[in-house]
């Protein structure tokens, strides 16, 4: 992760709140969570196990240090949104136990997707490409945790 100071979080950062009421307020505690929507003085934040989203500002919340992001699999949404440059992202645990992580993006070539399926191999469980709104790409991916 990127070495960030409190507030200058962005689009597909995963982040540590800091601000103990809100950790208490909206039961995030510690938990990496990841940055999928931007406001001026807020961005929206999610989190799995429990699945839930809350918004809260940027200066509550800094980029989580590798140690903190390796008990999540929320980096693997974050890799996945930079890769294919995505505007719109959810995220969230299936009944199979799988993370889906929903992206809405531009253009997908042959070389994009041969270079996700190389770098998740077995751990990519289903992708799923469908039409996201005029001139953009929905991917659903399902990652099977620790592969």
């Amino acid at each position: 992760m990127s070495k960030q100071s409190a507030g200058t979080v962005s689009f597909a950062d995963v982040v540590i709140c800091t601000d103990r009421s809100l950790e208490d307020a909206f039961h995030v505690g510690d938990r990496p969570g990841l940055v999928a929507e931007e406001r001026k003085r807020d961005v929206r934040v999610v989190y799995v196990s429990p699945d839930r989203s809350v918004w809260l500002p940027r200066t509550a919340l800094r980029a989580a240090t590798e140690e903190e992001s390796a008990r999540s699999p929320l980096p693997a949404a974050a890799r996945l949104a930079r890769s294919l440059s995505a505007s719109h992202l959810e995220a969230g645990c299936t009944a199979e136990g799988t993370l889906r992580v929903v992206l809405r993006h531009g253009v997908l070539t042959p070389a994009i997707i041969d270079a996700i399926r190389a770098e998740y191999g077995p751990a990519l469980a289903h992708w799923r490409i469908r039409p996201g709104g005029m001139h953009r790409i929905e991917s659903v991916f399902d990652l099977r945790a620790g592969e």
